[in-house]
């Protein structure tokens, strides 16, 4: 029987960078860091390609490829291990372990984390904050440098002693911090959405899960926008885009979305970034899009969720802690709250303490930040 060692040297390993795509909505995480590299440097590896996935990269300039051209799997001869790895690669979780046989006989096998298959050095770009029990997993042990938002990351990922941290911001939204002055950029996005300069647009991001809120306040919503529409008197204007894998995960929570225009409900790919441009308001409950809106410096209104229960060190609950959230019993204060001026001129300053907290303030300049790291990543794992 073969050795794990014996087995993994077989793996072809090409010197070069790699990004780990799971699905359309990741893309939009890495394009920032991407567009600041040459595609020379460079290749995707599709982890779960489909036809969304694969339209949206087919016409890039870099090579890619899909997971099963790359594994080949293990022949049946269980001697020989075909595949291509890569010297460096940059994913935002570890995709799960394969299992690898040893010998001819089922039972000689060993399950190994994908990501050290397909990389001999492995770069986690951090997905988002909240969520700690996803973020700040015990599978972070198989990174060798993390690339964190800011310095509450860099604090709660020093149990993974092993792993470099450098503080990177948020590349994903770089591109905001120069859109956001361009009057005529943000114009054409509303149109594109169907939406007025003049109209107060209220954009709602629920969370994936049982911490999605969609069901609990999709009535409340729906009031709200029926009072605008009988008495035109606040010009509020939804868009509700789901957490992507909702769509498929948890169907029963989006069935109140067929009672809406369809204008009203966002299904197909689309980047935050995007949506935050538009908005006046960010709805949101738990995990990496409210922190994004604070990030970016947007109107925040948190929903809760009655059955969420948050220890006191997590990051969602700290988020809480200087930002009150809605609650189902309190529901009925959401018209008092958009239309009061002063809690939002409150909010601004509790956002700035959260972002000062949280984030380090590359801003525009943090995928050019990123790129430069993953340009020179022999300085820090040779």
């Amino acid at each position: 029987m073969q050795t794990l060692a014996e087995l993994l040297s077989r793996v072809n390993y090409a010197p070069k960078l790699a990004f780990a795509l799971h699905s359309a909505e990741v893309y939009t995480h890495f394009r920032a860091i991407l567009n600041c590299l040459s595609p020379q440097d460079y290749d995707l590896i599709l982890i779960h390609p489909d036809d969304e996935l694969r339209a949206l990269v087919a016409d890039l300039p870099c090579a890619v490829y899909e997971l099963p051209q790359l594994l080949q799997s293990i022949s049946e001869s269980t001697d020989q291990l075909r595949g291509r790895g890569y010297r460096y690669l940059v994913s935002h979780h570890y995709h799960g372990m394969m299992k690898l046989h040893l010998s001819e006989n089922p039972e000689d096998s060993v399950y190994y984390p994908l990501i050290k298959f397909l990389g001999q050095y492995n770069i986690r770009l951090m997905y988002g904050l909240g969520h700690d029990h996803w973020n700040l997993a015990e599978w972070n042990r198989y990174y060798d440098l993390h690339l964190c938002f800011g310095p509450w990351q860099v604090e709660r990922l020093a149990a993974f002693s092993e792993s470099i941290k450098l503080e990177v911001g948020v590349p994903r939204y770089s591109d905001y911090f120069t859109q956001a002055q361009d009057p005529a950029l943000r114009s054409a996005l509303r149109q594109r959405h169907g939406l007025k300069a003049e109209d107060r647009v209220l954009v709602w991001l629920p969370t994936l899960g049982p911490e999605n809120t969609l069901p609990i306040y999709l009535p409340l919503i729906q009031a709200l926008m029926h009072n605008t529409q009988q008495n035109g008197e606040d010009e509020f204007c939804l868009r509700i885009k789901p957490h992507p894998l909702s769509w498929h995960q948890e169907p029963d929570k989006l069935k109140g979305l067929a009672d809406l225009p369809p204008e009203w409900v966002i299904k197909t790919p689309c980047d935050n970034l995007e949506l935050f441009l538009i908005a006046d308001y960010i709805l949101c409950d738990y995990g990496g899009v409210a922190f994004s809106a604070v990030y970016t410096d947007q109107n925040l209104l948190l929903l809760d969720h009655p059955d969420k229960v948050l220890a006191e060190a997590e990051s969602d609950a700290l988020m809480r802690q200087t930002l009150p959230a809605l609650s189902p019993q309190h529901s009925d204060e959401l018209r008092a709250i958009l239309n009061n001026p002063h809690h939002w001129q409150t909010q601004a300053a509790q956002r700035a303490a959260l972002r000062k907290r949280f984030f380090t303030p590359y801003k525009a300049q943090s995928a050019k930040m990123a790129a430069k790291i993953l340009s020179n990543l022999a300085d820090y794992l040779p």
